[in-house]
Order: structure tokens, then sequence, then C-alpha cells
């Protein structure tokens, strides 16, 4: 798939999954980064796709890995504020 269609792929999922989470896809050398980030980029989850990945993975595959991107962000949320003591687990 072509990067735009891998970018619409992930903003769909996204869109799917719900709540306010931007997305970026930065080009690097080798591939792209993709970082899901929230509440203004102070929470951040990244993951490297190189070229060939970005050509030949199903849609079905992308959003599976953001899905596993979106929970790893989620998780990095939680963890940070139940340590902190701001959120209080029950």
């Amino acid at each position: 798939m072509r990067i735009e269609e891998f970018e619409q792929t992930v903003s769909d999922q996204l869109t799917r999954i719900g709540g306010d989470v931007r997305y970026n896809v930065k080009p690097e050398t080798r591939g792209y980064t993709l970082t899901l980030s929230v509440d203004s980029g102070q929470y951040d989850a990244s993951k490297f796709y190189t070229e060939t990945d970005v050509h030949l993975h199903s849609p079905q595959l992308i959003r599976t890995q953001v899905t596993n991107l979106y929970k790893c962000l989620i998780q990095k949320v939680l963890d940070t504020n139940l340590g902190k003591g701001v959120m209080y687990a029950s």
C-alpha cells in the first residue's frame, strides 16, 4: 500500500477506536515512525515501519498494530497517573 493509504488506515482505525488520540507519520531514513499521542503530546507511543512493511502489510494487520499501539499508550497513561496518585484503581 502507498503511504497515503497507510495514513488513511491509521486514521480510520483511530476514529473507530475513539478518543482524543493524535497520530503522526514521520519519514525516517529507512522507513516511517508512527507516533500516537494524547494530552498535547505529554504521553506518546511509537512504532517504526520500514518501507517494505508499509508496502506489504495488509490493512487488517495495520489496524491490529494501531490498536495494540493504542493499548500501549493507554497503559502508559495509566501507569504514570496511578504511580503519581492522580488516579485511583478500585
